[in-house]
This record gives C-alpha cells, structure tokens and sequence, in this order.
C-alpha cells in the first residue's frame, strides 16, 4: 500500500511461516492486496500458489488506479474472489465524501465478493481530531453509498496513536509486519483482515503484500457467490434457516449439478430433521454418512425411491423435472395442496417431460416453482444447478 511498505523486504521463509494464533479458532484465507505497483499479473498461478482472496486497489484521490479494471477482470477470470480497497488522500470532510462517493461510482458495476475496504494513512500534519473525522466521514459515505459496511484498514501504531471508539464499528483490517498476530487491536474486538507482510508468490513480479481474512470480510458467507448473484436472497434466507450449506473449501458452488442426496437432504432439514429408524435396502448409503438420514426419512415418507431395489445413487443429478416430484411429494405428505396444474402449452419441449412426472412439472409450474429455461424451454430432464435448487426452494418456503 504505501511506498515504504511496498519496499519492505521479508524473507519468504519467514512470510510462510506467519500464521496467526487465531487461526486454531476460526476460518482463515490465505490473501493478498495489489495494486498498479506489481505491474501485470498472472491471477491463474497466483491462484495456484493457494491464494483464496486477492484485494485489488480501485482508486486514490480522484484517480483510477491504472489497473484496477484489468486486475479485477483477470482475478474474476481465474475465479479468485475480490476485493476493493482506496488510498485516501482527503484532507477534510468535503474531499472525503467526494473520494468515497467517487470510490463507491467506481466499483458500482463490478462483480466482487467482498467488503470494499478504506485506506487511509496519508496524515501529513492533520490533527488526530481532524483524522477521525476524514476517516468516519469518508467511511460513513461509502457505506451508504455502496450499501456495505466497509473495512478500515489500518496499522499498529495508528490504532494506538490516532483512531478513536467511533471507528470500531467498521471491520479491521490491521497491518502489522513480522508478527505472528497483531500486537494490539486497540478498540476493536479482533481483525477481519491481517496484512503480514510482503513476500514473493507466483505469478506476481517482485513483493507483494500479504494478508490473512477471516469469513467477516465477505459480503455473502461463500467466496464463489458475488455480490448481487441473481440467487442470492434465496441462498441467504436458506443459508440462515440452515436448510443449505457450502460443499467445501468456504464455497456454494452455484454451477454444480444438485444430487439426489443433496436433494433430499434440504427437504429434511426444512422438515426439521425429524429422528427415524428405517432400515435402508441401499447399499450405498452407508451408517453415518452425512446423507444417512436424510435418505431414511425420505425413503420412509415416499418422497423417494432408489434407482435399483438395492441402489439410491446418491452423488447422481438430479433434473428439473426430479426435483419437481421431489417438492410435489413432500407437499402432499404435509397435506398441502397439490391440485393446481399449470399449463404447458408455450413450452415447445412438453413433450420431453417424462410421464412420471407430468402431474408434479404441471403443479409446480402452476404454482410458479419451476419456470421456463426461455420464454419457450422447459427443460425438464437438465441437471438442476445448486443455484437453481435454492431458488426453487425458497419459492417453495413461500407455500408453507
């Protein structure tokens, strides 16, 4: 971030071996922040070299950082979540909430993950007064601006020295080199964001800064899920009511095909995971497998079958069409309604629902559950996307 901190030299050795005490406790991603100072990267290898959270700096006073749209382009294309900070150069109010204002138009049309963060350590001969004001002004802006609670980014010594309680509301994101933790977070209850150090990593010419975050730094609970996806009301409410979880690693994986465990899996957790002692045919659904109960409980209320006498086949797709049966079971073994049928005429592909579930697709079009892939698809027998599951299941909430 700032030229003496760009031109600190750690070694590697050291940089790798800095893992904060916190990490025991709670989820950790291994990050950096960059800026036009490394030049053009290579996000593909960076990625690689296990970076989880790249921070890519937007703008300083009213400038563009030159590749800020290049870095966020790139990162996104190598499917790293991102973040952006601003180098505040305001040296009163009206210049803090033209920067913020600035920083926040800026970002508007970018996909990104996570919170958008301030940089504020230019103090020239400012009184702590008038810093903590800049500060919570430009703050304060951007987060009515952008709609998000901003990160403050800041260092050891400036929270000891300068920062007042008024600022401890936005999530810290503390500098400190050479430590395995930070000294102090002063007011602050912990860090969201831990800036360790500069080092070398792959796919970056030279140091780069280096960074832990914890889960607080992202604006929805998975990294793969940007801010604004067109699923994400639906997988937030579902994600709160712990009906839908993440697969792995703090991700949603919203392009992967839904399986028939997972399926059955969110029905029994909207059930409230009710306890039976069914004795499974299926072979492959193990005693204590994550899916065990699920399946039991669905199995025992005929939600669903096995794809053989002997087999349930639980990491197979499921379709649009299943899913459909799947909702349509479910609803009439509570005694819900099922009688709606909705009309499938404008879809040119009627004909491929299978006959199995024509009753169940017809319901749950009428009911407005399942929709078209086009004004004139239906698309019945396609594999159901996790985020088209989660919509669908939230529509479904709405019936209960």
């Amino acid at each position: 971030m700032s030229i003496l901190k760009r031109t600190l030299f750690l070694f590697l050795t050291l940089a790798l071996t800095l893992l904060p005490a916190a990490g025991a406790a709670q989820t950790l991603y291994p990050g950096i922040d960059v800026s036009v100072w490394q030049g053009d990267i290579d996000f593909q290898r960076v990625r690689d070299a296990g970076k989880k959270i790249v921070y890519i700096r937007a703008g300083y006073g009213q400038s563009l950082d030159t590749y800020f749209r290049a870095n966020a382009q790139k990162a996104r294309d190598a499917g790293l979540p991102i973040g952006f900070y601003f180098f505040v150069t305001a040296e009163n109010p009206e210049q803090a909430r033209a920067q913020a204002r600035f920083f926040a138009q800026i970002i508007r049309t970018e996909a990104y993950q996570c919170r958008p963060a301030v940089d504020f350590e230019q103090y020239g001969s400012l009184s702590r007064e008038e810093l903590n004001t800049i500060a919570l002004t430009f703050a304060e802006t951007l987060e009515a601006e952008s709609g998000h609670l901003p990160l403050f980014y800041t260092n050891v010594s400036s929270i000891r020295n300068i920062w007042d309680a008024d600022l401890t509301r936005f999530p810290l994101w503390i500098a400190e080199y050479g430590v395995s933790h930070p000294s102090t977070t002063g007011g602050w209850n912990g860090w969201a964001g831990f800036q360790y150090g500069a080092g070398r990593v792959d796919g970056i010419v030279g140091n780069v800064d280096l960074d832990w975050f914890t889960p607080e730094v992202l604006l929805l609970p998975f990294l793969d899920v940007p801010y604004g996806a067109w699923y994400q009301d639906a997988l937030l409410e579902l994600y709160r009511k712990q009906i839908v979880r993440g697969t792995q690693d703090g991700r949603f994986s919203p392009d992967r095909s839904t399986t028939r465990a997972e399926a059955v899996t969110f029905l029994y957790r909207l059930a409230e995971e009710p306890r039976t002692d069914a004795a499974l045919p299926f072979t492959d659904v193990p005693e204590g497998s994550w899916f065990h109960d699920a399946v039991a409980w669905a199995w025992t209320h005929e939600l669903t079958r096995g794809v053989t006498d002997t087999l349930f086949a639980p990491g197979h797709d499921v379709t649009r069409e299943d899913f459909a049966l799947l909702l349509y079971r479910d609803r009439a073994a509570k005694g819900g309604d099922v009688s709606a049928r909705g009309d499938l005429s404008p879809f040119a592909d009627r004909d491929m629902v299978a006959p199995w579930a024509e009753e169940a697709v017809s319901w749950a079009v009428a009911e407005g559950l399942l929709k078209g892939t086009s004004p004139h698809t239906l698309t019945p027998g396609a594999p159901l996307p996790r985020s088209e599951c989660v919509v669908l299941l939230a529509r479904y909430l709405e019936l209960q």
